[in-house]
């Protein structure tokens, strides 16, 4: 089954914009504030985020970022939609801001040579084919 995605509008939160409040920098998101402006625009963080975030913990942040991290990821989601709280990443966004269809048909899986092994079925027809698609009907 096709999903029939709409356009949308993300807000795609990066690392920074998280380090930023567990760091205590003064500049820092202010989450209140944003939670008012965003209306209705889904917000997640940016798919290799927690990766980073993970690596970061782990070998550069300063002991007193740990007291922070429940606090400050629980702001976080009241802010995170709730169904994709990771961003699509780079193979999903066309689909996602609703400029083809996902996942493409069976056919488009079908007439490619790459390996929907390693990449999936949504993947498997380039973004740019699927939009030029999408755009000639």
């Amino acid at each position: 089954m096709t999903l029939p995605i709409g356009r949308s509008e993300w807000i795609v939160l990066d690392t920074s914009i998280v380090r930023a409040p567990l760091e205590g920098q003064p500049d820092a998101l202010d989450l209140a504030e944003f939670r008012k402006l965003k209306k209705l625009h889904p917000v997640g963080f940016a798919d290799g985020g927690p990766l980073e975030l993970m690596y970061w913990l782990e070998h550069s942040a300063r002991d007193d970022v740990f007291e922070r991290i429940g606090p400050v990821l629980d702001g976080f989601s009241t802010v995170l939609d709730h169904e994709y709280p990771l961003a699509p990443g780079a193979s999903d966004l066309a689909a996602f801001a609703g400029l083809v269809m996902y996942p493409p048909s069976p056919a488009s899986c079908a007439s490619t040579t790459r390996s929907r092994s390693s990449m999936g079925c949504a993947s498997a027809m380039s973004t740019v084919d699927q939009i030029s698609m999408r755009l000639a009907t």
